[in-house]
């Protein structure tokens, strides 16, 4: 995970091709790490923008590319954009691209996880992913 300031965010470039469902997973470990905290605890935010658009940008079309939990029909309650915390420090997405989407077209993953420590006290922090569509 890339150290950012709030504004500002070094996000890191993934691929992925028309008409592909994969796992996208943001690693959260290094972070943690620095922190002395045990694990994430709760996704407070995920949103999916497009970057192909005038400034601000605005969410996704999901019938471009969105978010989904990989059940049909999509649970009506679960952490935003259907991620999954796994072993404490990684968020795990399942991104789904349009048959017919554009490649080149570029969108991007906004999250924002918190971490409680024992005591009760929480943290948050946040990480971003440029998703580019490629040709395979």
């Amino acid at each position: 995970m890339a150290v950012c300031a709030p504004v500002d965010c070094c996000c890191q470039p993934w691929n992925i091709s028309a008409g592909e469902t994969a796992p996208l997973v943001l690693d959260f470990g290094p972070w943690l790490a620095s922190t002395g905290w045990p694990a994430i605890n709760e996704i407070l935010e995920a949103e999916l923008l497009d970057m192909n658009a005038a400034p601000p940008f605005p969410p996704a079309l999901d019938t471009e590319i969105k978010l989904v939990s990989g059940v049909t029909p999509d649970p009506a309650t679960s952490w935003p954009g259907f991620a999954t915390i796994r072993n404490g420090n990684l968020v795990e997405f399942l991104v789904e691209a349009a048959d017919d989407v554009a490649v080149g077209r570029t969108y991007r993953l906004n999250v924002r996880v918190k971490a409680r420590d024992c005591e009760g006290r929480a943290i948050t922090a946040k990480d971003c992913v440029f998703i580019i569509v490629a040709s395979c």
